[in-house]
């Protein structure tokens, strides 16, 4: 893989690879590019990692785009689809090899939906020195219908306006996760590697006592009710697909950005706030949602809302 150019107008901030992990979704690409675009004011170098999507409307993003696409060899067992985590280790070795001082992945079902500027990221990579067990930062909202009892898990780091786990937190915020803003330095000198499942990569890191942090004011949104990019499978899996996507109004959903009046209030308040997105983000247009925000595909909702009925809900570490 070769990053063609990098940017040369670092001038002594935070050198920083900004990468997104694409799939067969389009929209929500397109979408999630030009919010950045538009709403990162920093110097960054921007790469797609797209795992050879095949439909009509990905491919013409990613012409659209394709001086941000990494050029990526496939060969072997692979010759047709890297899959999420080895292109997550092609960013990150790309990111050690080029010193990069922070790697920040994104999913392409989400959105940037503020202001993102040198201070933030100065603020950000003082953070990581001053935390030493902290290897990540999640930059995505706290999900309302996800929720878990914050005040016995997390503690808030005004200085900096960031959660982090509370020493006598088992598992919550703990080990390393698929998306967000890592710590390149700190994770090479752990000669760190991104398995290929998100449960071995949050074991090995809490075995390494490597925590991860919240920003309590994020910049980053998973659009609500994301629609399942293709039905596959037997008639009856297709059908169970497409009518949970009906019933839950699942789809392509994006979002208001947020402007700089409310963004200046919202980073004032500081203190130990839950901010979910469904609070006070809107969707683009005006449309309105009849159900509860969920950031998942539809079929998960159901087996969510079983567990609630069977009292089975419990906290998770992811």
């Amino acid at each position: 893989m070769i990053l063609e150019k990098m940017n040369n107008n670092y001038t002594g901030a935070p050198k920083v690879l900004l990468t997104i992990m694409s799939y067969n979704r389009g929209a929500f690409l397109k979408n999630l590019i030009d919010s950045i675009l538009a709403n990162f004011e920093i110097t960054y170098d921007l790469l797609i990692y797209d795992d050879n999507s095949d439909d009509c409307l990905t491919l013409g993003v990613l012409h659209e785009y394709n001086r941000y696409v990494a050029k990526i060899e496939l060969s072997g067992n692979n010759a047709k689809h890297k899959g999420l985590y080895s292109n997550m280790r092609s960013a990150y070795n790309l990111a050690a090899s080029k010193d990069y001082d922070l790697l920040f992945i994104f999913q392409d079902d989400t959105q940037v939906i503020r202001k993102f500027d040198n201070q933030e990221l100065s603020s950000i990579h003082d953070f990581f020195n001053y935390h030493d067990s902290t290897y990540q930062i999640a930059c995505t909202f706290f999900k309302k219908n996800h929720q878990k009892p914050y005040a016995n898990l997390l503690d808030y780091d005004k200085d900096f306006d960031m959660f982090t786990p509370k020493a006598s937190n088992e598992n919550y915020m703990l080990g390393i996760a698929d998306m967000g803003i890592y710590a390149m330095n700190k994770l090479k000198n752990k000669g760190w590697k991104f398995e290929d499942s998100e449960g071995v990569n949050l074991k090995k890191g809490i075995e390494q006592n490597m925590h991860r942090a919240i920003m309590r004011f994020p910049f980053l949104a998973f659009l609500p009710w994301p629609s399942v990019y293709r039905y596959s499978g037997t008639i009856i899996k297709r059908a169970y697909l497409k009518f949970s996507d009906w019933y839950f109004n699942a789809g392509f959903h994006p979002l208001n950005v947020i402007n700089e009046q409310q963004q200046k209030v919202i980073s004032e308040r500081r203190g130990f706030e839950i901010i979910f997105e469904d609070d006070i983000l809107q969707l683009r247009g005006g449309y309105k949602l009849t159900e509860p925000w969920n950031f998942y595909a539809s079929v998960f909702e159901w087996k969510r809302r079983a567990k609630t009925v069977l009292g089975l809900k419990k906290y998770r570490s992811a």
